[in-house]
């Protein structure tokens, strides 16, 4: 019977093949620092796909989840989508290599 880290695997192993189709890449956008077990579990099955964490974006900018999080309930805010969409531009900023030509074929 698979574990459920088996599901996860098999499902970004889809999206790794649908982006290698339209040669694009792949990063994971964590709302939380990942570390420890829960890290290492995460690289054995993201297969090298970078993970952005929204938590360590935050942290470095003087914010908290209480900024970015509605009141009643965990999902974000404007805020959390701006802030979000923020990070992952500052780390394709910082890792320009894979905006470039081919780089989802490496």
């Amino acid at each position: 019977m698979p574990v459920p880290l088996d599901y996860t695997r098999f499902a970004l192993r889809q999206f790794r093949f649908s982006a290698a189709h339209d040669n694009a890449s792949l990063a994971i956008l964590s709302n939380y620092r990942i570390w420890g077990p829960a890290a290492d579990m995460l690289a054995s099955v993201a297969d090298g796909i970078p993970v952005i964490s929204q938590d360590d974006y935050l942290t470095a900018h003087g914010r908290s989840f209480q900024d970015v999080r509605w009141d009643h309930d965990g999902h974000w805010n404007p805020a959390g989508h701006r802030l979000a969409a923020q990070a992952v531009l500052e780390w394709l900023r910082t890792n320009e290599a894979v905006c470039s030509a081919g780089a989802a074929k490496k």
